[in-house]
């Protein structure tokens, strides 16, 4: 019977012990001020990457050695990119008008964000080989979105009409109404969507809606072969009141990081990671109101080439005939 329980628990340990992942999360160091910091040991100490009070959403590159982030330390919001590394800061936005929620593409190529020209929130493509931005969307088709593995499409959440939506980004013009790309109906009722997250494989989509009272939100997790959902945050015994946003799988996907202000002893968020079938196995209790995570696993990182290297084997493929221009 010994023999039995060892082998129990060692199954049990082995479902629910995380792997060995890196994270990125922003913190407030004031309720109007926040930065960007580092958790290289799930068990150790923040360290602050970014320090300069205005930092905010990042994102890590596939390969591990960049993130991209959001920052007004120009004056309004624009997107950067730091070299873990060296430390090195590269700003790849210029626009009047504010730019947020970067989106690295599977290769480490491409950027997608939201940038808001004229008034509209339009969904933008930034690429390191031309270094130029061009926009996705028209204003019209709007909507918290992620790639998909293919590299070619982001999918977007947006609930007026109500769906997930395919948008291909090598599409000429820009897109103008939702009406023009596939839709992914939603099968239960919702308010709105503030995040979106594709599983590595493509198979699941986790989201954060809320239904009926903005400000209320929950994580949901659909299964994009059946359309099926499930509610992790009610599996998880979220507070009524609470908020669970941001989630973000594990490369493996077994695992959703996320944040929420379900504890009620504490002001703010904290950072929770459960299983894909919503179960909590570890929160962070950091000191401070801590969201928008975004993980890395080693393991899993793409062996991709810096946005320099592309330009550069780019430039030779050129010159040896085997691109043409």
């Amino acid at each position: 019977m010994i023999w039995l329980f060892l082998v129990f628990a060692f199954l049990s340990t082995a479902k629910v012990q995380p792997l060995n992942i890196e994270l990125l999360f922003t913190q407030n160091i004031t309720p109007q001020t926040s930065d960007i910091f580092l958790l290289e040991d799930l068990n150790g100490n923040p360290i602050n990457l970014t320090q300069d009070l205005s930092s905010y959403y990042p994102r890590w590159s596939p390969n591990g050695r960049k993130f991209a982030f959001v920052s007004k330390r120009d004056g309004d919001e624009e997107i950067y990119i730091m070299d873990i590394q060296t430390g090195k800061i590269r700003r790849i936005t210029h626009h009047p008008g504010g730019d947020s929620y970067p989106a690295w593409s599977p290769d480490g190529r491409r950027i997608a964000f939201l940038s808001c020209d004229k008034g509209k929130w339009k969904i933008c493509l930034f690429d390191f080989l031309t270094d130029k931005v061009r926009f996705l969307t028209d204003g019209t088709v709007k909507g918290y979105f992620d790639w998909m593995p293919d590299g070619r499409r982001l999918i977007i959440g947006y609930w007026k009409p109500k769906g997930f939506y395919l948008l291909d980004v090598d599409r000429q013009n820009p897109a103008r109404r939702f009406e023009e790309l596939e839709r992914i109906p939603i099968p239960h009722d919702l308010t709105y969507i503030y995040s979106v997250a594709c599983s590595r494989d493509g198979g699941k989509l986790a989201y954060s809606a809320c239904v009926g009272k903005f400000g209320v939100s929950g994580i949901y997790v659909m299964d994009l072969r059946d359309g099926s959902v499930r509610n992790l945050s009610r599996i998880s015994e979220k507070p009524f009141h609470a908020n669970d946003d941001s989630p973000r799988w594990t490369p493996d996907g077994r695992f959703i990081v996320f944040a929420s202000d379900r504890d009620t002893n504490r002001k703010g968020y904290d950072i929770y990671i459960m299983t894909s079938d919503g179960e909590i196995v570890k929160r962070f209790n950091l000191v401070k109101s801590s969201y928008c995570p975004d993980v890395l696993d080693p393991n899993y990182a793409y062996s991709v080439s810096s946005p320099i290297d592309l330009k550069k084997l780019t430039w030779g493929m050129i010159k040896r005939g085997v691109i043409s221009r």
